[in-house]
Order: C-alpha cells, then sequence, then structure tokens
C-alpha cells in the first residue's frame, strides 16, 4: 500500500507521520462530506469497492486504494489571523517549508505555497512524498474598489468566534479555527444582500466569507495513478513492464478527463481561463478542475412583506458555491530521464505552480462556470 510505513521509522518519525495524516484527513472528511461532485470524482478515482475485470482483462479494484494528493488549497483574508499565514501555520508545524510566492493582479489575490516535509517519515514506499504541497492565498481587501463590499467584509471578519471550549481555552484562536477548517467570523449572520454586494466586486471574496478556511480543493495527481494499485498479484503481474515499473492508470490528463465526464460519472469541468486543461508555458504542468459543487446557505433577512414568517424563511436561503476537486498531471522534466507513461519519481517531474493556470482554476467557484456545469451534474 501506497501509505505503508517504512520498517525502520522511529516512533517519534511514525507519531509525527500520523499526527499530519490525521491533520490532513481533518480537512478532507468534511470537504467530502460537503461536496457531493468532489466525492464522486475522489471515489471514482481511489475505488473501494470490488468489481470483475473486463473482457480484455481490465483493472479489477480488489481493496481499498491509498488516497494521494498533489495539494491542499485554501483562502483567507489578508486582514484575518495573518491572512494566508493562518492556515500556513498550522502545516509550519508539521515541518512544511515555504518554497515560492504567486500574485494575481486582477484578482487582487496573493498567494504561496510551501513543500512537505522531506524526510524518511513523510515518504510513501517509492520514496515519493506521502504528504501534499500546500497552496495559501489571500484577498487584499484594502485593494477592492467598492467600499459597501469592503465595509461588509471588515465588519463580518471583525466579529471572531467564541462558541466553543477549544477557541475559549486559548490565546490562539486563529490556528486553533485554521486547524479545524472553520469560519472564525460567523457569528454575525450575512444578509443576502450583503453576500451579492460582495460578490459583486469580488467572487472570491463571497466564497471566503462563506467559507472561511474549509478546504477550497484538494487536487488529484494524475502522475501518481497507477494500474497495480488497483490491481490483484495475477493482474499487476500483466500490468507492469519487465523492469517492474508501475505503468499509469491515465496516460495522459485527457485520458482521465474524459472517464470522468463519461456516466455513470458526468462530472462537468471548468472551462475558465479559454479550455478546460490549463498548461504552463514550459508544458510541464497541466491542470484542470471540475466546477464547484453548490450549497444551500441561510442569509438573515427580515419577515416577508406581509409578516409571513415562513415567506420570511423562504427569502434567506439562497444557493452558494463550496469546493471543487482539481486534477494535476506533472511531467518530467528536460534531461531529467524519466519515461513518461510509468511511474516516475516526484522529483524528478515539473513542481510548483503556474499564475495563470492558478488564476483559472480560482474561477471553478465562480458564477458562470457553476451555471455552464449545472446542465452536466
Amino acid at each position: 500500500m501506497r501509505d505503508e510505513a517504512p520498517p525502520d521509522l522511529t516512533p517519534t518519525d511514525l507519531a509525527r507521520r500520523h499526527a499530519l495524516a490525521a491533520q490532513i484527513e481533518a480537512y478532507v472528511q468534511p470537504y467530502l462530506a460537503r461536496n457531493p461532485r468532489a466525492k464522486r470524482a475522489v471515489d471514482a478515482l481511489f475505488p473501494s469497492q470490488s468489481s470483475d475485470p473486463d473482457e480484455d482483462g481490465g483493472v479489477q479494484f480488489t481493496t481499498q486504494t491509498s488516497r494521494v494528493w498533489d495539494h491542499l488549497a485554501f483562502r483567507s483574508f489578508d486582514c484575518v489571523d495573518g491572512g494566508l499565514n493562518a492556515v500556513a501555520r498550522v502545516f509550519e508545524k508539521h515541518g512544511y517549508a515555504y518554497r515560492g510566492s504567486l500574485t494575481f493582479r486582477e484578482k487582487k489575490v496573493d498567494a504561496a505555497w510551501f513543500a512537505p516535509p522531506d524526510a524518511p517519515w513523510a515518504r510513501d514506499a517509492r520514496g515519493d512524498p506521502l504528504f501534499p504541497r500546500l497552496f495559501v492565498s489571500h484577498l487584499r481587501v484594502a485593494d477592492l474598489a467598492d467600499e459597501q463590499a469592503k465595509a461588509v467584509i471588515v465588519e463580518c471578519v471583525s466579529v471572531k468566534r467564541k462558541d466553543d471550549d477549544d477557541v475559549k481555552d486559548t490565546n490562539d484562536d486563529a490556528v486553533v479555527v485554521a486547524k479545524r477548517g472553520g469560519v472564525p467570523w460567523r457569528e454575525k449572520k450575512l444578509s443576502l444582500d450583503e453576500y451579492e454586494t460582495v460578490s459583486r466586486a469580488s467572487e472570491y471574496a463571497a466564497w471566503t466569507l462563506i467559507n472561511g478556511h474549509a478546504l477550497n480543493h484538494v487536487a488529484v495527481p494524475v502522475h501518481r495513478l497507477f494500474v497495480d494499485e488497483f490491481a490483484n498479484q495475477k493482474q499487476k503481474q500483466k500490468q507492469t513492464d519487465e523492469a517492474g515499473s508501475p505503468r499509469r492508470r491515465f496516460a495522459s490528463l485527457e485520458t482521465c478527463l474524459a472517464f470522468l465526464q463519461a456516466p455513470p460519472f458526468s462530472l462537468p469541468l471548468s472551462n475558465a481561463g479559454g479550455g478546460e486543461v490549463k498548461v504552463s508555458p514550459d508544458g510541464g504542468l497541466r491542470q484542470a478542475s471540475t466546477v464547484a459543487d453548490d450549497v444551500e446557505f441561510e442569509f438573515c433577512s427580515s419577515f416577508g412583506a406581509n409578516g409571513d414568517e415562513a415567506e420570511a424563511e423562504a427569502k434567506t436561503k439562497s444557493l452558494v458555491p463550496a469546493s471543487y476537486v482539481e486534477f494535476v498531471d506533472r511531467l518530467p522534466t528536460e534531461n531529467s530521464g524519466g519515461q513518461n507513461g510509468h511511474h516516475v519519481p516526484e522529483r524528478l517531474l515539473r513542481d510548483g505552480f503556474e499564475t495563470a493556470n492558478a488564476d483559472a482554476i480560482f474561477e471553478s467557484t465562480f458564477r458562470a462556470q457553476r451555471a455552464a456545469g449545472l446542465g452536466a451534474s
């Protein structure tokens, strides 16, 4: 299994490994529970149910496949708990290291990415990183042109949550809430008019106002999905080459997307940025994403025109964007010697992020993309 620990780890190393895995699951489980479209994609790529092989000797799924993520992504506001550093601090305590920054001028967003620990306890059975990269971003609230939208954001985020013992008993409530993926400012209920005002100014801001430190998306590394992880022993022998190098389950990102778009999954993909697949200038980083799930959110409201409470209740509820799932294909770097189509060590693949790709993928939560995806859900 991918997440099987090396036999020579010390108890301390095992504890660190388990602690980081538990922290990541604490973000992922609520994300999967809240986003059925994302869960459908994850279940399709990491199946747990046994199935019969097809006539051509296709893959038979025999056990739960260990999930692996390319990166986890979070959003924030720069005026709240250090902005993107609120979540970054959670991961830095587990050994994550800053690797680079990105700026999205039109969206008024700054981002940073962090690499997982580079240590034996943080590697998988093949020697690749067991844990995902971290991509965190925040909106520069003061840079918004709409003064009313700025005022709504500042008013909402200035009221911190103090509604449970975990937060009351610590001076570092930002870290507590960030660790849980919570919304630290929900004591003041938001009206639908206020939400729409913020959304017109910045759809990134509107998403963050509703979702806070919740996981914005997981990214599945298509280049780390291998046939032998889904097959029984007899099939593994058929699906590996003579040198024993595992073969990719999907030859390309496009092959993976076609699988997910076909029945029974029928997942709608974002075409923000001019197409479903976003490619870095060097060609080594290829990305795509679903459009975000919609969830019902209750906004505060006054009673209806006739004093009808039911009418008021209906007015308080509206669909808002939740989260989505991304798919990443990292190709071997020039002169790396990696053989595309088979397992290539992660250290030989294109690393990091690309501003233009990320800028388009941000829009997976935007209204235009969600509207286009409604018919495909």
